[in-house]
Parts: structure tokens; C-alpha cells; sequence
């Protein structure tokens, strides 16, 4: 492992993982909306769908962390969030997929900012005022 010239005394750590079988992702259990961008995504960059999916449901969660706060007890109380990470070698477009997703969030981070998150989600799901 590694190049280079080995300190006198030292061992080279051991793997983090061990390398494993590819197993499909399974994308038809992500919601619909993000199952559709997150194929559509895929099949522009190209990168394998479990990485997309991770980028699709990263985005997700910081589009939504300023919408709503988690109560975990009667003092924890924060936004809610996921805590992601993708394990890649060099070249697996990590930061292309990632690129190709974040302008949503970025969209609806100035909206939200702006007051204007509601208007959206009833044009979408066809309803006006509650």
C-alpha cells in the first residue's frame, strides 16, 4: 500500500474496507421526485447510482434543514438533517454528482429566504390555501 519510502518501525494502517461485490442500489425505494432526479441525474453523469442517490438525499436534507427542527428530547432541539458519507475512489464524479444536484437546493435556499417556499409545494401538488 502507498509509495514511498516506509518510516523504520512503522506499518502501513489496514484498509478502512475490504473491497466488495457491487450490489444494485435499490432507487425505487427513494421517494418519487427524488428517484426521478436522482435517475435523471445519474444518467447525465454518469457516476453509479448509489453515489448519485447519496448526493440526491444529501441535498434533500440541506433544502430542508432550515424548514423544520427535530425535537429529541425536552432540551435537544435542532434542524433535522442526515449525516452522509460517500466513500469513492478519485475519478467516480463524487463532486460532478454533487454539482449536478446542489443548484436545486440553492434555488429553494433563496426562495426560503425570500418567504417564498409555500407558493411552490401547493403549485405542485395542485392545491391553493389550506
Amino acid at each position: 500500500m502507498g509509495s514511498g519510502v516506509q518510516p523504520q518501525g512503522m506499518e502501513w494502517p489496514e484498509p478502512l474496507s475490504e473491497p466488495l461485490d457491487a450490489q444494485p442500489y435499490p432507487d425505487e425505494a427513494l421517494p418519487g421526485i427524488l428517484r426521478d432526479a436522482a435517475r435523471q441525474a445519474q444518467a447525465f453523469v454518469q457516476a453509479p447510482m448509489a453515489l448519485v442517490a447519496c448526493s440526491a438525499l444529501s441535498t434533500l436534507s440541506l433544502a430542508a434543514q432550515g424548514l423544520a427542527n427535530v425535537r429529541r428530547d425536552h432540551q435537544l432541539v435542532g434542524p433535522i438533517s442526515l449525516y452522509l458519507l460517500a466513500v469513492a475512489d478519485s475519478g467516480e464524479r463524487k463532486t460532478t454528482s454533487d454539482a449536478h444536484l446542489l443548484p436545486g437546493a440553492a434555488r429553494l435556499g433563496s426562495r426560503a429566504a425570500a418567504g417564498d417556499v409555500t407558493g411552490d409545494r401547493e403549485a405542485r401538488s395542485g392545491h391553493g390555501g389550506v
